[in-house]
């Protein structure tokens, strides 16, 4: 089984970034992983995306994974972008694909902002992701057919404010294309294995 980067936006990795895009080991030809079942046993995913970033010069590659959407702050639609720290797919032996978009959160930015919202603030970056989606942003600027948000941070306290700040985003009914999880639990498993918590506070896996 192997995860493999398709994009990202940094010429460095971070090393969390590494564990989570780089390859992982693979089982020998007829092997199964033991946490996925036989019709769901990723492969690397070389198509859809591979064009976006093959036809683009050397220079800008990395910067091309970027979703831009509308939202409405204090009441005024604004334009939004955001850019994830990585982009990464799993095909299936279904030839069904999933993407991934990765956000390292190193608990530096607010989860909220009261003061100032048109400031950075990690709520801001949650619903441009959900807006983008809605507005099918992924189909229409990056060929994507679907994409999850999966956010790294700090702690599981930061886990319950990003939370609760998307049950404002989507007025209490949470999200399942936003996946979270902590340094210490992410640390301690494969990405693959590990139970990440979705925005509707369910417990899945990337190969759910």
């Amino acid at each position: 089984m192997r995860c493999f980067r398709i994009g990202n936006k940094h010429s460095r990795s971070h090393s969390l970034t590494k564990q989570i895009i780089h390859p992982v080991a693979s089982p020998a030809r007829g092997n199964r992983d033991p946490f996925c079942p036989a019709s769901r046993q990723p492969r690397p995913v070389v198509r859809r995306t591979a064009p976006v970033l093959d036809d683009a010069p050397k220079s800008t590659r990395d910067r091309l994974v970027k979703l831009e959407a509308s939202i409405r702050i204090g009441g005024v639609l604004r334009k939004n972008a955001v850019i994830p720290d990585a982009l990464f797919g799993l095909r299936f032996n279904d030839d069904e694909e999933s993407y991934f978009m990765l956000e390292i959160d190193r608990g530096e930015m607010p989860v909220e902002r009261y003061k100032n919202a048109q400031r950075t603030y990690f709520a801001k970056k949650m619903m441009t992701y959900y807006e983008a989606n809605r507005q099918q942003r992924h189909v229409h600027d990056l060929g994507l057919p679907n994409f999850r948000v999966l956010t790294m941070t700090t702690t599981p306290e930061r886990v319950e404010r990003m939370l609760a700040a998307l049950d404002g985003i989507t007025e209490g009914r949470g999200s399942n294309m936003f996946l979270f999880a902590d340094q210490v639990a992410f640390m301690a498993s494969n990405p693959l294995e590990l139970q990440w918590v979705s925005g509707k506070r369910e417990r899945v896996r990337l190969t759910d």
